[in-house]
């Protein structure tokens, strides 16, 4: 039996709690918009993500409600992770006109809202991903813990927004297709049909990314709910008709149909409550081709355009880290430069101050033997005195004795 390893992440946020497909869209992209590690991580567990296998199923019990359930997996068979998709019935279309549906609001309270994206309490509401409304801050408190406001409206959602066309009125409500991220296979319910991808190359399976992007194209290919042709049947067999046609491009994908239903009159046999689109062996909803031709059209061109604004995120981050990059560049070479001229500058103080230092030591060394030629000279100048006082001393010697040889003649 397939049981979850992985309760919930970033990607699918609300763990047992119904989310809008659109409120899905909405919070994915916003996460993705900034490109940074969070958005990595999310980016990582969409494409990551593969689906192992798809089940359409219906409730026995009650109003017989179908729905989707989607195995995932990913690429190391680690963490798998099991969502609900399902159409209900939502607010009505004349309670909107005097209050913008109680329950989209609660949900714009709850993720923090700008008054600019009122607009997505309208029915014919579609996400605009250029412009989000939705706030950094608020998606991730909305990923970390799921508030009073939102559990609330997501409460009043599904008390409304019951799944038996018996008792709703057609045209007068909007759908609540939403998904929720389940631990265990819903109970008293049968699988009518499985489309098993397990076999298949894992390159080649839709991703979390894919299934995200197929429900809220269905979704936008009727946002109303319509009791005799837009009902949980028609929602439940369109997503399981598009995941058909992909296995069909998939060597190994199968696709495994239970019994066809049986007569109104053999009720009593369990099979005549396993065909799709039928309520207690009556034949409400049968697929049509057709529609299913223009919804597969639809989701590849609005996956080309999804994933060119995942990919814009992206560049205008690597754009934005490029000019980081070169303004980090171009400083880090003025910083060379700088550290360069610095070193030159250095250089030069140093080859200065050497010729200062031997200017100076030349200089010490004439100003010592200017002194030792004064010195010198003074020695000079003292033996020529001395000299000279020698000569007088002799001259008066002599001059003493021509007196005296002098006097003895006379």
């Amino acid at each position: 039996m397939f049981v979850t390893k992985n309760a919930g992440n970033m990607a699918v946020p609300f763990f047992n709690l119904p989310t809008v497909i659109i409120i899905w869209v909405e919070l994915v992209m916003a996460l993705l918009c900034p490109w940074n590690s969070d958005s990595k991580t999310v980016w990582g567990d969409l494409q990551g993500y593969r689906i192992d296998k798809a089940c359409l199923c219906k409730n026995l019990s009650g109003s017989e409600h179908e729905f989707i359930v989607v195995d995932l997996s990913d690429e190391h068979k680690q963490n798998s992770m099991r969502l609900r998709v399902e159409r209900a019935v939502g607010e009505r279309k004349d309670s909107q006109a005097t209050s913008a549906s109680s329950s989209m609001t609660s949900f714009e309270s709850a993720s923090d809202v700008s008054p600019s994206s009122s607009r997505s309490a309208s029915p014919l509401y579609q996400p605009r991903f250029s412009k989000l409304s939705l706030s950094l801050s608020s998606v991730n408190e909305g990923f970390s813990r799921a508030t009073g406001s939102l559990q609330r409206a997501v409460r009043r959602l599904s008390d409304t927004s019951l799944p038996r066309p018996s008792v709703i009125s057609s045209n007068r409500h909007v759908a609540a297709d939403t998904v929720t991220s389940i631990n265990s296979f819903p109970k008293k319910a049968r699988i009518i049909r499985t489309i098993d991808f397990t076999s298949a190359e894992r390159s080649q399976r839709p991703s979390l990314w894919d299934l995200m992007i197929i429900s809220h194209v269905v979704h936008q290919d009727s946002i109303a709910y319509d009791l005799l042709d837009r009902q949980c049947f028609w929602f439940a067999d369109t997503i399981s008709a598009i995941l058909e046609k992909w296995s069909e491009t998939c060597k190994g994908a199968s696709v495994k149909q239970t019994n066809a239903t049986r007569a109104y009159f053999f009720k009593l046999n369990t099979n005549c409550y396993a065909s799709s689109g039928s309520v207690k062996g009556f034949s409400i909803h049968q697929r049509n081709p057709g529609d299913v031709n223009k919804i597969w059209a639809q989701f590849l061109i609005q996956r080309e355009e999804m994933n060119k604004k995942r990919q814009s995120y992206e560049d205008t981050k690597t754009e934005g880290t490029r000019k980081t990059e070169e303004l980090a560049g171009q400083v880090e070479e003025l910083r060379h430069q700088q550290t360069r001229e610095k070193q030159k500058w250095e250089l030069e103080r140093k080859e200065w101050q050497e010729k200062e230092h031997w200017l100076m030591k030349e200089q010490e060394e004439r100003e010592r033997r200017l002194k030792q030629h004064i010195a010198e000279q003074e020695r000079v100048q003292q033996r020529l005195q001395q000299q000279l006082c020698e000569n007088d001393r002799r001259f008066q010697e002599i001059d003493q004795k021509f007196k005296f040889l002098g006097g003895s003649k006379n």
